[in-house]
């Protein structure tokens, strides 16, 4: 027989009484760190409404004009055409891609309050301030609208760290504007929900918020939740399901390609007396890029 010394024979001691201390306290703490909200409580809500938002991305697809019943029209017989506008809504303009020296905005006096802006936003903007209106009880006010070449030379002088050049401003062409609601304007106009409403939900009238947080690298610009830039739809809603900025979504349409986007067909071609456009639409909206080119967006 083999005697087994003392140690051999002692029993390991269990290491559970441990485990369950240490589960203990984690459990303390995170609920500690609820009641302090270190940690957010999630929000069924906020949840519910960010899958409705993004769980589909809204899709933009080339499509061969083999596909398509398509006609060239000429320019000045589209410009008798009822079924068709043209406008100024997505040009591009930055530090890259300015103004003419010549270009005209196409301003009107926004229901006589004296702000004035570029003829084609006048409808979504009505419409993007009402909701704020009805929801928030609020209204939407106006700080910067269109702006002159000389307007901008004097913005420029005061503002150096944040105004852009002559010619490489959207308010020059009236296309952007600078909102806020009472006790909430620049920066701080996120800080509101009017202002979060605006940056997650103004897409739906054909706004974007033009410099989106961390684009930066792209636009130039830093985050400017206030500063909302009109394009229509259905751009406004590729770019923001798609967390583009303008200068990535204008890029991404080749030209003289056809793209579908729902129910709307957009295509990008050379500017010119002529352009090739489906034989058959509801309505055409045609805009230059301010790049030598046109973006047409068919309903179809």
């Amino acid at each position: 027989m083999i005697n087994l010394s003392p140690k051999r024979r002692r029993k390991k001691k269990s290491k559970k009484p441990l485990f369950f201390i240490f589960l203990i306290i984690c459990v303390v703490l995170v609920f500690a760190a609820f009641k302090t909200n270190y940690i957010s409580k999630p929000n069924l809500a906020v949840i519910s409404n960010y899958y409705e938002k993004y769980a589909h991305r809204c899709t933009i697809k080339q499509i061969d004009t083999e596909d398509l019943e398509t006609a060239t029209f000429s320019i000045q017989m589209l410009k008798s055409n009822d079924l068709v506008k043209f406008n100024q809504s997505l040009m591009l303009i930055n530090q890259e891609h300015l103004l003419n020296n010549d270009f005209v905005p196409d301003i009107i006096n926004y229901k006589d309050t004296g702000v004035e802006l570029n003829r084609c936003m006048h409808d979504s903007f009505s419409s993007l301030s009402k909701k704020i209106t009805n929801e928030f009880s609020t209204p939407l006010y106006v700080s910067s609208s269109y702006r002159t070449k000389k307007d901008q030379q004097e913005v420029l002088q005061t503002h150096k760290d944040t105004a852009t050049d002559v010619g490489a401003s959207e308010h020059q062409a009236g296309l952007a504007l600078d909102v806020y609601v009472k006790y909430y304007s620049g920066k701080s106009f996120i800080k509101s929900d009017a202002g979060k409403y605006v940056n997650s939900s103004c897409w739906e009238d054909g706004f974007i918020i033009r410099y989106p947080r961390g684009k930066s690298a792209v636009t130039g610009i830093d985050y400017e939740p206030w500063h909302i830039r009109y394009i229509g739809i259905p751009h406004s809603e590729v770019i923001f399901k798609n967390d583009l900025t303008l200068e990535e979504y204008v890029e991404k349409l080749e030209i003289g390609s056809f793209y579908k986007i729902g129910n709307y067909i957009v295509t990008r071609q050379k500017i010119g007396d002529t352009i090739l456009l489906p034989n058959h639409f509801l309505e055409c909206i045609i805009s230059p890029d301010n790049m030598g080119n046109y973006i047409a967006t068919i309903e179809i």
